[in-house]
């Protein structure tokens, strides 16, 4: 396709402003929060590097993006990760320009000639062994048949089924099945479109890997069916709602035996909104007050037990402290921290999977991976057990 003078002239930054109003392009596609990411990736690039942005499109080479990638770990002090997703932002907006006829030579942000900065391989941070048990135990502790915490649950069904936080924030009644023991998988909590009265919403799950069907234990259906009844639901509707065809995707439900159904409501729901998802913030909170009033030494690694430590109180709640602090020894307490947040608690269901058995394939499926190769990069390390327990089958071979 020939091109026209002003294509020839089109820079970098001008075709990333034309490609958020491009119909069928990436961005219209993806989902709210992705092109949130996008958008704050991509601005700060441009105050990193506004040179690049600068570039004609046929002047860009894989050089430049090497460069830029060092640029924004330089002056924005971004992580190996982030500067990776820039580059998969630039590569899928280059990808379009190549669709739209704009730019002609391959794309040079796709070519195996850039030079992607090194990820650090770090050990998995996992809740195992006595720290599993402690932490589970505190989750469902009740005082007067009233639970201690009110997101406790939420935590242990994390932690036993190896949901995506967001999978588990968006779960509604209707997805559980009390008779045949399953939780269905079929929304996800997103940002809301533009416009919205809500911050936040709920959509389709990540990929169609992700939409899934779980056969839960006794244990955890156990968790569900007490807090159903605290809301008000019986098992009854429960069964109803879950072999309704039309309650699936949130739709009103049809009128059955002169009862009014409604939208059916979230298993945590807000609580200012009942029928909106609860805040990532409130979930987090949550889970430092279960770790703070978990007895048992097994959890010291993921809180300080001198409150006054300024390695392990403020890298919880500030975000340049946990750069600075998190995985350090603290002073006071001679603890290595770490910091526990509702998606550590899926990796530790996941190697806690492995760890007994369970296969990479079957692993991948119950996680919703759309690939084998995802577990084995993320779960592939092992944990700390294992390395103890390869330590000392060394030791009695010698």
């Amino acid at each position: 396709m020939p091109t026209t003078r002003d294509q020839r002239q089109l820079t970098v930054g001008l075709w990333v402003e034309r490609w958020w109003t491009i119909e069928g392009a990436h961005p219209r596609r993806w989902r709210p929060s992705t092109e949130a990411r996008a958008r704050t990736l991509l601005h700060g690039a441009d105050e990193a590097m506004p040179e690049f942005f600068r570039l004609r499109l046929a002047e860009v080479a894989p050089a430049h993006v090497s460069t830029l990638l060092a640029r924004v770990m330089e002056r924005k002090k971004w992580s190996a990760r982030t500067a990776r997703h820039l580059r998969s932002v630039v590569r899928t907006a280059l990808n379009d320009a190549l669709a739209a006829g704009v730019m002609r030579q391959a794309n040079p942000a796709g070519q195996g000639t850039v030079l992607l900065p090194p990820l650090k391989q770090q050990q998995l941070a996992i809740l195992e062994g006595e720290a599993r048990e402690a932490f589970l135990k505190e989750c469902l502790r009740t005082e007067r048949r009233t639970p201690v915490h009110p997101l406790g649950d939420l935590f242990a069904l994390s932690l036993l089924l190896g949901w995506r936080p967001g999978e588990a924030r968006a779960l509604r009644w209707s997805s559980v099945n009390p008779r045949a023991k399953t939780v269905t998988i079929e929304r996800t909590v997103t940002l809301a479109k533009p416009g919205a009265k809500r911050r936040l919403g709920t959509g389709p799950t990540k990929s169609a890997a992700s939409k899934r069907t779980l056969l839960v234990s006794d244990q955890a259906m156990r968790i569900f069916v007490p807090r159903a009844r605290r809301h008000g639901i019986s098992e009854k509707q429960l069964d109803m709602w879950a072999n309704d065809v039309s309650s699936l995707g949130g739709e009103p439900l049809v009128e059955t035996l002169g009862e009014t159904w409604v939208v059916e409501p979230l298993v945590w729901p807000s609580e200012q909104h009942p029928r909106a998802p609860v805040e990532h913030t409130v979930v987090q909170k949550a889970l430092e007050r279960v770790l703070n009033s978990a007895p048992g030494s097994s959890l010291d690694r993921w809180r300080c037990a001198d409150m006054r430590s300024p390695g392990a109180t403020q890298a919880v709640r500030n975000r340049a402290a946990r750069q600075r602090f998190e995985g350090e020894e603290c002073e006071r307490c001679a603890t290595t921290h770490l910091r526990l947040t509702p998606v550590m608690l899926r990796h530790s269901a996941v190697s806690w999977w492995i760890a007994n058995g369970i296969s990479t394939v079957s692993a991948a499926k119950r996680a919703g991976h759309s690939s084998v190769e995802m577990v084995q990069r993320v779960y592939g390390h092992g944990s700390e057990s294992e390395a103890r327990r390869i330590t000392a089958l060394d030791a009695k071979e010698l």
